[in-house]
């Protein structure tokens, strides 16, 4: 009973903690591209690049339209409230799911109370409503799966294995191959085994025995996958394209910050001081997980892998240390005890909510981000049908969706895969910006819409091609003069 009024305990206070850290402006730009497409699967349309660019005719297969169609159904009964919701409640799930594997992976609760608000507030960041948010839960679900094939051998593991294969497959195609990543530091470990001679290393290393099972999951499932992945290419297009300019163009690459970096060294440092100066053992597949992710880190890639499973085999090899030195910290149920743990769990909470009354303060749409106000007036002042609006990368799904046709889309690494003409003019506009009368005509670009901070717009402001038509605190609209 005390150790199920602990766990409900502990479960709140991890939702409380999500609810803290997701923020309510969708700062996101591919939540607007996912309402409309979801919408137009809803409405039986055919999405093509007609209807979601001016430009282009290319037909769009997306791999997670159910994902799609779910937000559009939430956004059309609740709106953008709803969606936030929705948000929190998967985040919710990550987080339980997070604390539940780490607790039976370390049979120490607190430990892994404490590891699971450690991931999440560096996490926090990818907390946001996108399908990736369903692969995050499958990322855990088979990171510990694949532990208990390699633990137990038990044939069960192999079909829920199959099955995540199965949803990634045909939701979330890019996640696909990322998961099959997590198969592979077994395969490196079982090949090492057989190169390196034992003394060299069962001073320091736990081998797993049986992978044969895991490996015939992994090769049916390549096979599987192979099939859909050769006709899938979603980033690589945008990337020829925007070239040196992706890591500011493309939200997946952005730059690992100094918080990123701080955690990695420390994390890493700790680790190695743990095997060279203890007798803890750390098992090899945790040690090729941590490197591995820790090399995106270092590759300015990605950042969220380290977080979401990294820190899983941290807290495994220092219950390995504990356990290595007998250190059994046992709380006796006293009223000292019960008092402090219920004053600390007080406080959480109430930081928590403090939090989460501070996020609230702000508006669903950053008005200032995003051009609310100007796409309001353009949809209810202005001849949409006759428009050619350039914009700019960031916004354009947000225009999408009020129903004005942009000159690139949020998410043209989906409508141009199979031309990527429009995007490189979009980047030799941005990186020359003197030069964009002749792209501006091929185009027949009439209207401009601009951050005002934006440094293109000084230039469009002293076009005497272009005038003013509407203007507002963050964002200004531009028409070509009639000739």
């Amino acid at each position: 009973m005390k150790k199920r009024l602990i766990d409900i305990l502990l479960f709140i206070a991890i939702i409380f903690f999500v609810i803290s850290i997701v923020q309510k402006s969708f700062t996101n730009k591919d939540i607007f591209f996912d309402i409309s497409t979801g919408n137009a699967y809803l409405n039986g349309e055919i999405i093509t690049g007609e209807n979601v660019s001016w430009s282009e005719k290319i037909s769009i297969v997306s791999p997670k339209a159910i994902f799609e169609m779910i937000i559009a159904i939430i956004y059309n009964k609740i709106g953008f409230c709803g969606i936030y919701i929705f948000t929190i409640i998967c985040g919710s799930l990550i987080g339980l799911l997070y604390y539940i594997i780490l607790n039976k992976i370390t049979n120490r609760k607190i430990l892994s109370f404490l590891f699971t608000i450690l991931a999440l507030y560096y996490f926090r960041n990818n907390i946001i409503c996108r399908v990736q948010l369903l692969s995050y839960l499958l990322y855990l679900i088979g990171f510990y799966f694949i532990g208990q094939l390699v633990k137990t051998d038990k044939n069960k593991y192999m079909v829920i294995l199959f099955i995540i294969s199965i949803i990634f497959l045909n939701i979330y195609l890019d996640g696909f191959i990322v998961y099959l990543l997590m198969f592979i530091p077994f395969i490196i470990e079982k090949i090492l085994f057989y190169i390196v001679p034992k003394n060299s290393y069962e001073e320091l290393i736990i081998e797993n025995k049986s992978i044969k099972k895991l490996i015939i999951v992994f090769a049916i499932t390549l096979i599987l996958g192979c099939v859909l992945l050769i006709y899938e290419k979603n980033y690589s297009n945008i990337l020829n394209a925007v070239k040196d300019s992706s890591s500011t163009t493309v939200t997946e690459l952005r730059e690992v910050n100094n918080n990123d970096e701080l955690f990695l060294y420390l994390s890493t440092a700790f680790i190695i001081l743990l095997l060279v100066f203890t007798k803890t053992k750390m098992n090899l597949t945790d040690a090729i997980y941590i490197i591995g992710f820790a090399s995106m880190v270092f590759f300015r890639k990605s950042v969220f892998f380290y977080y979401l499973i990294s820190i899983i085999c941290i807290c495994k090899t220092i219950v390995i240390l504990l356990d290595t030195y007998q250190i059994n910290i046992k709380i006796e149920a006293n009223k000292i005890n019960v008092t402090v743990f219920a004053l600390i769990y007080i406080v959480f909470i109430i930081n928590c909510i403090a939090n989460t009354i501070d996020n609230n303060q702000y508006n669903y749409i950053d008005d200032k981000q995003y051009p609310n106000s100007a796409t309001d007036y353009i949809v209810n002042h202005l001849d949409t049908s006759n428009m050619i609006l350039f914009n700019k990368y960031n916004y354009g799904c947000f225009v999408e969706l009020n129903g004005v046709k942009p000159f690139i889309s949020s998410k043209e690494e989906i409508c141009y895969r199979n031309n990527t003409e429009k995007l490189s003019d979009y980047i030799e506009i941005i990186n020359n910006q003197s030069n964009y009368k002749k792209i501006f005509d091929e185009y027949k670009i009439n209207f401009v819409l601009l951050n005002k901070e934006d440094s293109f717009n000084n230039y469009i402001r002293e076009d005497n091609d272009f005038s003013l038509v509407y203007d507002d605190s963050y964002y200004s609209l531009y028409k070509k003069s009639e000739k």
